[in-house]
C-alpha cells in the first residue's frame, strides 16, 4: 500500500509540474500575440 501511495503522489507532482509549465507557455504565447498585435497596429 505504501509503495502504491508514493507512486501516485509522484505522478500527481509530475502532473502539477506539467500544468505549471503549460501555464507559463500560455502566458508567454499571450504576451507574444499581444506584441504582434501592437506591432501590427503601429
Amino acid at each position: 500500500m505504501a509503495v502504491q501511495k508514493s507512486r501516485k503522489s509522484k505522478s500527481k507532482s509530475r502532473i502539477k509540474k506539467n500544468n505549471i509549465l503549460k501555464k507559463k507557455i500560455l502566458k508567454n504565447n499571450s504576451l507574444y500575440n499581444i506584441n504582434i498585435k501592437y506591432l501590427c497596429i503601429k
